[in-house]
């Protein structure tokens, strides 16, 4: 939208693929409208995402004892939890998830799960650099 209210007023529409590269006007405006696409995983605000989101090779806390865990746990701005014996990672994710800023430290032993954690936190947008120490 630009120049609303002038003689130079125009209102154009585009998909954020398209966006012409061209100026526009000094005086605008921008408005969007985010529709997501067919299959995009909108999160919900409330814990419990579902286990089919994460990858895991059966050791995952349950989605309703997730939900519970959080709720008790109540994660605010900045909290840090230790999640040991983090399997998956979905209690740690949906901590951070939570809370603006909220840490999560998983300590998982082994290998396999540790890599499947960082892929879940890079999946759902949690995604920290990796210490890994032994």
């Amino acid at each position: 939208m630009e120049a609303l209210g002038g003689p130079r007023e125009r209102i154009t529409a585009y998909r954020a693929a398209t966006v012409p590269a061209a100026p526009a006007d000094a005086l605008n405006l921008i408005a969007l409208d985010v529709i997501a696409e067919a299959g995009t995983r909108i999160l919900p605000r409330s814990p419990g995402l579902p286990d089919a989101w994460f990858q895991h090779d059966g050791q995952i806390t349950k989605r309703e004892i997730r939900a519970l865990t959080l709720s008790a746990l109540a994660p605010t701005p900045g909290a840090l939890l230790w999640d040991v014996g983090a399997g998956s990672g979905s209690v740690g994710i949906e901590w951070m998830l939570a809370a603006p800023n909220a840490i999560a430290i998983a300590v998982e032993p082994r290998t396999d799960r540790a890599a499947t954690i960082a892929q879940n936190a890079l999946s759902f947008g949690v995604s920290r650099p990796a210490r890994n120490r032994r």
